[in-house]
């Protein structure tokens, strides 16, 4: 779920590529689920985590920058290999996308800091360089929030993306008894071998 109160219900949600049909997403996504793109899987994100990790800290913030600056391909928002068309941002997936910076950073072991220093200096210099260029010379702009700390305005879906990439989870024979069920004490009279093998 979106921690942001509301902030995955506020983009309409449509049922076909052509627009022919969009619900309020306070209806269409009355959970507050953060939405991501037809194609995305996590498998993908784990694998290019895994690219990041093993490319060195250098090589893999530039790999990271790349990937993740607008309409870079880890850029869910914008990038064709999401299923959008060029030119044109979803912003149903403005948190999915943040959740998924701050996933990957956590996975690939870098410090939320650099990605959050770099997102933002990228938002800031879009917001108020870019888009404002773009709109001098009459072309189409986007509108970047840049209302949050670190010019981030979906901060708590990157952090909780790397807090959940990041958390300890227990071993599985912590938390999976194999099928044994209870092992308690057997009742008196009873075979305790029988037992644990019915």
């Amino acid at each position: 779920m979106d921690p942001m109160p509301a902030g995955s219900q506020n983009a309409y949600i449509y049922s076909d590529d052509q627009g022919r049909t969009k619900t309020r997403g306070a209806f269409a996504n009355p959970n507050n689920y953060l939405a991501v793109p037809a194609n995305f899987n996590e498998a993908q994100a784990n694998a290019f985590a895994a690219d990041i990790a093993s490319s060195g800290m250098v090589d893999g913030l530039r790999k990271m920058y790349a990937a993740f600056k607008q309409g870079g391909e880890q850029d869910l928002q914008r990038h064709p290999k999401w299923g959008i068309p060029k030119e044109f941002a979803t912003p149903a997936f403005v948190g999915s996308a943040s959740y998924h910076l701050g996933s990957v950073t956590g996975r690939a072991g870098l410090p939320p800091v650099l990605s959050e220093i770099g997102g933002g200096a990228a938002n800031m210099l879009n917001g108020y360089v870019e888009q404002p260029v773009r709109r001098l010379l009459g072309r189409k702009s986007t509108e970047i929030d840049t209302t949050g700390p670190r010019f981030l305005s979906q901060q708590a879906n990157f952090a909780r993306g790397h807090s959940d990439a990041t958390a300890v989870r227990k071993p599985a024979w912590l938390t999976n008894d194999f099928g044994l069920g209870s092992q308690g004490q057997a009742p008196p009279g009873t075979d305790r071998r029988r037992q644990e093998h019915r």
